[in-house]
């Protein structure tokens, strides 16, 4: 004859079972409220990502030596596991998750027994805490300002290769950037170096130092490669984060217009909440610019596409991240005529961008980046640029930077 057994919860719903047989029907994160383990039940429970369930032992305990303990099988889409009372488990993801309770070592209640073991609840979301999107948000700040640095290094790369200019040398409170040909190998080697600030829903500050080297193929082409190092500093925490990308980049030039891009690969490596953890970054950027000679100056319009995947793995309590930052800036610079000895400038783009975390979803704006500057050419041959740019960063975060550069062409 089949003994009965009833799993009670909170709720006042009373589901019967048999024992020795699996239950198969799917509780939810809000039905599993003080659910009781008995004999070898397997238990099922369709959670979603965030959800903590907490299994604890039961009081009543007869018949069991003192010197066993109870285990807990976990079941998961992150994979199979067992462990010691009390435990919670946090899902990472939407999915099903089975639970079995078991004395080690098995012989020591007999088989069947129908003693109540331990108990079961779960709070809907607790696993999302304020640390959960806090990776996700230094990704896109790591990784957007890293796509900027390394596209504006290339940007300075390909208008000294294709301008003309042999050596130059430039040191900026905002950004630096500095080449030097190695004579008789058509070999260039060069550095570049800023630093931004934010504000708005997230502050801080990051830092960008890029290096490469690159070699002409033909009159109108060049290829190379380059290393960069980014760090983030968050204010009012001690969250950071720092990364390390490298990978292949090239310039063409084709009459008036100049095309350059690369491709890089990132391993980041993030400090949140006394956590660590690391993840996997691939970025690419693709620009286009021309010139334009008018009576009043020279136009140059330009246009700009980057773009990142970064996938980070869990920590503590935090489910894995996936992010995917696209970005498009459409816009023109105005050189005017030089007056008295300064040449001022004027830029102006619209950048489209779209952004998708698991933490944080989907979104995208349209917003405006503004530019002003002059060039001036100095008593001692050296050029001083002095620019200031403005735009937004991200939803609820803006940057702002001051630029001040020498150069000189030996």
């Amino acid at each position: 004859m089949s003994v009965f057994r009833t799993l009670v919860l909170s709720t006042g719903i009373a589901v019967g079972a048999v024992v020795g047989v699996q239950a198969s029907q799917l509780y939810t994160c809000e039905e599993a409220t003080n659910v009781g383990f008995y004999g070898d039940f397997v238990y099922h429970f369709d959670l979603k990502r965030g959800d903590a369930i907490t299994v604890v032992e039961a009081l009543e305990r007869i018949n069991v030596n003192v010197q066993s303990a109870y285990s807990l099988a976990v079941t998961s889409p992150e994979g199979a596991y067992q462990t010691a009372l009390p435990h919670t488990y946090v899902a990472q993801s939407d999915g099903e998750v089975t639970l079995s309770v078991t004395l080690v070592p098995s012989g020591a209640v007999p088989l069947g027994t129908a003693n109540l073991r331990a108990s079961a609840s779960c709070v809907p979301g607790a696993g999302l805490d304020a640390d959960a999107g806090a990776g996700a948000k230094l990704g896109r700040i790591m990784g957007t300002t890293q796509n900027l640095a390394m596209h504006n290094a290339l940007d300075g790369v390909a208008q000294n290769r294709f301008g003309g200019h042999a050596d130059t040398v430039a040191v900026s409170r905002q950004g630096g950037f500095a080449t030097g040909a190695i004579e008789g190998t058509g070999v260039t080697v060069w550095g570049y170096a800023e630093g931004r600030s934010y504000w708005g829903d997230d502050d801080g500050a990051s830092y960008d130092l890029v290096i490469g080297a690159d070699r002409m193929m033909s009159d109108t082409l060049f290829v190379g490669a380059m290393l960069g190092y980014n760090k983030i500093d968050v204010d009012g925490s001690d969250d950071t984060g720092k990364a390390l990308a490298y990978g292949p980049y090239f310039g063409l030039e084709t009459g008036t217009l100049r095309l350059d891009g690369f491709l890089t690969y990132a391993r980041p490596e993030y400090e949140i909440g006394g956590e660590s953890f690391t993840a996997n970054r691939r970025a690419l950027g693709l620009a286009m610019s021309g010139d334009v000679p008018l009576a009043s100056g020279i136009l140059s319009p330009f246009g700009r596409l980057t773009a990142f995947d970064e996938r980070q793995r869990a920590y503590g309590t935090v489910a894995a991240e996936h992010i995917q930052n696209a970005r498009l800036s459409l816009g023109a610079r105005m050189e005017f005529a030089e007056v008295n000895g300064m040449t001022p400038y004027f830029s102006g783009a619209v950048e489209a961008v779209s952004h998708k975390t698991r933490a944080e979803g989907s979104s995208s704006f349209v917003a405006p980046r503004i530019g002003v500057g002059f060039d001036s050419e100095m008593a001692n041959g050296m050029m001083l640029s002095v620019d200031v740019d403005a735009g937004k960063q991200a939803e609820g975060t803006y940057d702002a930077g001051l630029r001040i550069g020498l150069s000189k062409s030996f």
